[in-house]
């Protein structure tokens, strides 16, 4: 399978980035269409094309979408924000900055 680079806009969109790598993280991989129906039986209608963009970081992503996302991908919300690695490096950070024993 091959992939087409993303575009660097859409760096600015972590939340489309994470939302194509939970996709293809998924056994076996899903289409953007297979995710377009998962969401669809959340509730959310969401078509392959906005998928699409959202990947590419032509369109932002919406908190109620978000929350449907996290479900149908079994991903937390703040994975999507890329806050979870933010929270690594801060606890790493303290950790490495305490005093060593008195």
């Amino acid at each position: 399978m091959r992939f087409r680079k993303i575009p660097e806009t859409a760096q600015r969109n972590i939340s489309g980035l994470r939302l194509r790598e939970a996709r293809l993280a998924q056994e076996p991989p899903l289409s953007q269409e297979q995710l377009s129906v998962l969401l669809a039986g959340e509730g959310l209608v969401l078509e392959r094309l906005a998928i699409t963009k959202i990947e590419n970081g032509r369109r932002c992503v919406f908190d109620h979408e978000l929350k449907h996302f996290a479900k149908v991908l079994n991903r937390s919300a703040d994975w999507f924000l890329g806050l979870d690695e933010a929270l690594k490096a801060k606890v790493v950070k303290k950790n490495t900055s305490a005093p060593k024993g008195r």
